[in-house]
């Protein structure tokens, strides 16, 4: 999902379970609404969707159109971090990870972060990206960079429980995960322990 700004010159990816609805909210003053856009449009949460340039496709960079001289930024996550998640417990962890995230039909684990923010040749197709472990810092160094300084990050659609994730990954799950994120663990440096 894109964020745009015409006014801040910025195309802000917001990859799935990453602090996105607290950003778009922080971020909406200076958005734009998507050509053609009316109220109705969206279903669901349209507060946030009616930002989103792409509707909620969760389309990769490569595919989305961004103005010349925009500057581009994404933040990531431990894929093992993101799975557990997107869990919504209506299953068993094991039977989602199986189920839902091996076969993609769990919108939010879909792509790997890796092919959401590459290029066709593997090469980091944005300018900037965070993480969401030091979200606090890396939010920070982004607002300096677009010229909003001070813009706080409120804490929204955060799970009510923060287990940790740990506590539910098997042999087989910890196997599976790593092999569909591989290339996101290798990319951004990330392990099943951190």
């Amino acid at each position: 999902m894109m964020l745009v700004s015409d006014s801040y010159k910025f195309a802000l990816f917001h990859f799935p379970k990453t602090g996105g609805s607290s950003m778009t909210y922080a971020l909406q003053p200076v958005l734009r609404l998507p050509e053609g856009f009316w109220e109705g449009k969206i279903e669901g949460d349209s507060w946030q969707g009616k930002h989103h340039i792409d509707f909620i496709q969760h389309r990769p960079v490569r595919e989305c159109k961004i103005p010349v001289g925009y500057f581009k930024a994404a933040f990531v996550r431990n894929p093992f971090e993101v799975v557990f998640s997107a869990w919504d417990r209506k299953q068993s962890f094991h039977e989602f990870v199986v189920e839902d995230v091996m076969t993609g039909k769990n919108i939010a684990t879909r792509w790997t972060a890796h092919d959401y923010l590459t290029d066709s040749n593997g090469t980091l197709a944005v300018d900037f990206v965070g993480k969401y472990e030091t979200l606090d810092t890396d939010w920070k160094k982004f607002c300096w960079i677009i010229g909003l300084e001070n813009l706080d990050l409120l804490k929204l659609n955060v799970s009510e429980e923060r287990d940790n994730y740990r506590n539910y990954y098997n042999e087989q799950t910890i196997m599976l995960i790593s092999k569909k994120f591989k290339a996101d663990l290798n990319f951004f440096g990330y392990t099943y322990h951190a």
